[in-house]
């Protein structure tokens, strides 16, 4: 394998605004869940019914912009393990935090008000410890892996193989790390055809689907930042809207079945391909805001929308005195610019101010620590 050199810091709006639209349909599939389960339970094609790809996509840029990030570093030792460590702590821990301890507020809450003897309390609180330190339930077969903040489980999986990137997989040479994605590939197609769709890892007996998930699109991300250089020359430039109205489609279109071959077709060819064509995509000036501000939301949206959404919802009920249910058209987008409100300001009121804050003082303890 051929060490890159350190390389400037580059921004990626397109792949920014990539991931901020996939964020937002991620919510607005948990949106269509919640307020209009009489559809979401419909054996019709919906619209949002191949939302869950999303994830694929977010697993691969992951791979791709850490690589970028820090391969070089790591290989030079210009960064330790620890070192590394710390950064995704810091970059990934104050929204999660947020996100699992509202989840958990909300559950606490919902017994206390109407007497609920199924929530165990003593239990909930041993499923929260573990679940801030990004640890599944194992033992919770019906509610998911992280039952408080249930998109979590994709983040506990993303940080795993952070940690095992940084440890082993920097040193693994390309031909190596593809024949990784070859195997996954295989491993995780006849999962999917199993299971009968690409929407695993949620819970207990889909969580090896969801390893395979990550493990193969991880690695054609970091495959894709090491044959970067030489695939620019033969990538197209193509404007920013169209990169995300094929991602929309992609993401939006009711495909009928059979659905395990359309789940294939865009975890193995489309989104390596617009991960692609996002690192040379054009953006126009009057869009680089918009791009920037949805890259920068696009987490808080991901990892805050559920609880968010439970929030939003039990107060209606509790304060409506009526069921969200009944009146989609009233709730729903209100629901929406709610979720989007509170993310933006959970960005740039909290999560930002708490990592400006914390990451000088945790580097100072790590360099006094290393000395």
């Amino acid at each position: 394998m051929t060490i890159q050199s350190e390389t400037p810091r580059v921004h990626y709006l397109a792949l920014d605004a990539a991931r901020g639209v996939a964020a937002i349909i991620v919510m607005l599939y948990h949106i269509h869940k919640y307020v209009y389960p009489q559809i979401y339970v419909s054996a019709t094609p919906q619209l949002l019914q191949h939302s869950y790809l999303a994830v694929d996509l977010f697993f691969l840029m992951s791979g791709f912009v850490i690589a970028r990030a820090y391969e070089s570093k790591l290989l030079l030792s210009h960064m330790r393990f620890v070192g590394f460590c710390a950064t995704r702590l810091v970059r990934l821990w104050p929204l999660y935090f947020a996100g699992t301890l509202l989840g958990f507020a909300y559950f606490c809450l919902k017994a206390t008000l109407i007497h609920d003897a199924g929530f165990d309390f003593e239990h909930g609180l041993i499923v929260l410890c573990e679940n801030l330190l990004f640890i599944p339930d194992m033992s919770n077969l019906t509610d998911g892996l992280f039952p408080f903040n249930p998109a979590a489980w994709s983040l506990s999986l993303e940080v795993a193989i952070n940690l095992l990137y940084a440890a082993f997989a920097i040193h693994f040479s390309t031909t190596f790390l593809t024949g990784i994605a070859v195997v996954s590939a295989l491993c995780l197609s006849v999962a999917a055809f199993d299971y009968g769709s690409m929407d695993m890892g949620w819970g207990v007996s889909t969580l090896v689907g969801g390893s395979l998930r990550i493990l193969f699109s991880f690695s054609v991300g970091v495959i894709i930042y090491r044959f970067q250089r030489a695939m620019q020359p033969h990538v197209p430039q193509i404007g920013v809207a169209l990169l995300l109205t094929g991602l929309g489609v992609c993401l939006l279109s009711p495909i009928p079945l059979p659905g395990v071959f359309y789940d294939l077709f865009c975890v193995f060819l489309a989104f390596p391909w617009f991960v692609i064509l996002g690192c040379y995509a054009m953006v126009p000036p009057q869009m680089e805001r918009a791009c920037d501000m949805l890259g920068r939301m696009s987490y808080a949206i991901y990892i805050l929308h559920t609880p968010l959404i439970l929030w939003f919802c039990g107060s209606w009920k509790l304060l409506a005195t009526s069921d969200p249910t009944l009146i989609p058209s009233v709730t729903a987008p209100l629901l929406l610019c709610a979720v989007m409100l509170a993310s933006f300001l959970a960005s740039v009121w909290f999560d930002e101010p708490v990592r400006r804050w914390v990451r000088p003082k945790l580097y100072s303890i790590l360099r006094t620590r290393v000395r």
